[in-house]
């Protein structure tokens, strides 16, 4: 695979399944009437990218997280299934959770969890 970037600069290529989704995002004016009908006012889509890195080093880690977390929004190029191909679009990331482990010859290894999410 042909590796994400963020702002132009290749991240570790996140653990497959590679979770991407697409959102419809509605206005207040959206939802169900008295006879059980659904009135959407669809105003966009939006993407959304679940990410994991498990068993990483350190190294791979801190420049996935200074890739990222400097920022309050990123472009990432990515593979879009709708599009068939890679494109490049802003997105904002949630909270990023990590978590490390030791190995036996106590080499410190981390796991990222990260959402982008189009803005």
């Amino acid at each position: 695979m042909t590796p994400i970037t963020v702002n132009g600069t290749a991240i570790p290529s996140p653990d497959m399944p590679f979770k991407w989704s697409l959102n419809d995002i509605s206005s207040e004016d959206s939802g169900r009437d008295l006879n059980g009908r659904m009135d959407k006012d669809e105003v966009a889509k939006k993407v959304t990218l679940d990410c994991t890195w498990s068993h990483r080093t350190t190294s791979e880690i801190s420049t996935l997280l200074n890739a990222v977390k400097p920022h309050t929004f990123v472009q990432v190029n990515y593979p879009d299934p709708m599009t068939g191909s890679y494109v490049t679009k802003t997105f904002y990331t949630g909270d990023v959770n990590c978590e490390m482990d030791v190995s036996n010859d106590e080499e410190m290894y981390w796991s990222a969890k990260l959402t982008f999410i189009e803005r």
